[in-house]
């Protein structure tokens, strides 16, 4: 006798934790095939989670329909949120305590060009239960999961980086007709130039620049010009760039500027431009130089 109690002191604690070793949380691999059929048991009080490859909600490819899923049984709840790849399928007891095993139900799933179709069973053994159920793709079927994934993080970039763009074009015509408004309450002060440079290019064409003032306001100035084609040919305007020393021993400072001028000058005809700065009290340098940049070279205007 007291070897049997002996043996059941030993034994009853292996006995417990392999039972509960058996009642542990339990995953089941599924092949997810175009058509995939399986059956789910499911105990009450507790609950099955369905585990796929990709979000369930997200755009679907050109040609696929969007996620659907219909339960047949109202037995069976559903649980899913947004923005995920799982969704958690229960059976809840009933409220009088009554058996809710034997019930049946049926689960239709279509999702990115795949259609599962499970049938779903209420039972009382907890050993026929698994806790999730883990859909995996074929390896072909995954990397092209895997593309689609990359295609549609590019396209939501794509679509954001065009979105800021957008924004940043609005802020800047707005803060453009802000300046605008802002000269036209100004008086601008104007200084006289009357300076003209003339460029000879090898073919003997010329190119003539002049600027005849500068308007200053209270935080710009601009230098309108004229440029003369005197050629053969058309020449294209490229950009132009402004330069101004404190002082002849100072060394050359590049302003930001601005471009208003049409960019094709006909031969023989004069175009008219304007040069912006962000600069107050341009003539207050020693020295400015305006430097017009074609295709035919370069033409430099300084006084």
């Amino acid at each position: 006798m007291w070897r049997w109690i002996v043996a059941s002191l030993l034994f009853a604690p292996l006995l417990a934790g392999a039972g509960e070793a058996d009642n542990a949380p339990r995953v089941k691999r599924v092949a997810l095939q175009e058509f995939t059929t399986l059956t789910i048991d499911i105990v009450p009080d507790l609950g099955t989670r369905l585990v796929f490859p990709f979000v369930l909600d997200e755009q679907p490819r050109q040609g696929e329909a969007p996620f659907t899923m219909t339960l047949t049984n109202g037995v069976f709840k559903s649980d899913r949120k947004e923005g995920r790849n799982v969704l958690v399928l229960t059976a809840p007891p009933s409220r009088d305590g009554g058996d809710m095993s034997g019930y049946l139900g049926d689960l239709f799933i279509s999702v990115a060009g795949y259609n599962i179709t499970a049938r779903l069973r209420t039972v009382k053994d907890w050993r026929e239960h698994y806790t999730d159920i883990v859909f995996e793709p074929s390896e072909e079927d995954r990397q092209d999961l895997i593309d689609a994934a990359v295609q549609r993080r590019l396209q939501a970039l794509e679509s954001e980086y065009q979105r800021k763009l957008e924004a940043l074009e609005q802020d800047i015509d707005q803060r453009a007709l802000a300046k605008v408004a802002y000269l036209a309450l100004q008086d601008a002060e104007e200084d006289r130039v009357k300076e003209y440079s003339r460029m000879v290019l090898a073919n003997g064409d010329r190119l003539v620049l002049s600027v005849d003032s500068v308007l200053g306001y209270d935080q710009f100035s601009i230098v309108p010009f004229e440029l003369e084609a005197d050629t053969l040919g058309d020449v294209k305007i490229l950009d132009a760039r402004l330069f101004v020393q404190a002082d002849s021993d100072s060394p050359a400072h590049l302003l930001p500027t601005s471009l208003q001028v049409r960019r094709r000058v006909e031969a023989g005809e004069r175009v008219q431009g304007v040069v912006a700065a962000e600069q107050s009290k341009l003539m207050a340098y020693e020295v400015i130089k305006l430097v017009v940049l074609t295709d035919q070279g370069q033409v430099e205007l300084t006084w």
